[in-house]
């Protein structure tokens, strides 16, 4: 047997298996900086519910866009 081959078969599905990994912590990090402006936005309207707001909604409108095109 090709000793070479063997090297390169393993490292090929070292590979894939490390890039597949990488790839899922990617999408996890991606989903937490996409979902969690709107979280913590919704919090914040949640913990202000009951109590006058002072900020316009075209003001809030306007941040919570910004917020959403940074991420």
């Amino acid at each position: 047997m090709d000793l070479s081959k063997e090297v390169i078969q393993y490292l090929s599905k070292e590979i894939e298996t490390v890039t597949n990994n990488m790839m899922v912590f990617r999408t996890k990090i991606a989903f937490a900086v996409l979902v969690g402006p709107f979280l913590i936005l919704v919090s914040f309207v949640v913990s202000a519910r009951g109590y006058r707001i002072w900020l316009s909604p075209d003001w809030v409108a306007k941040v919570a866009i910004a917020i959403d095109a940074f991420c």
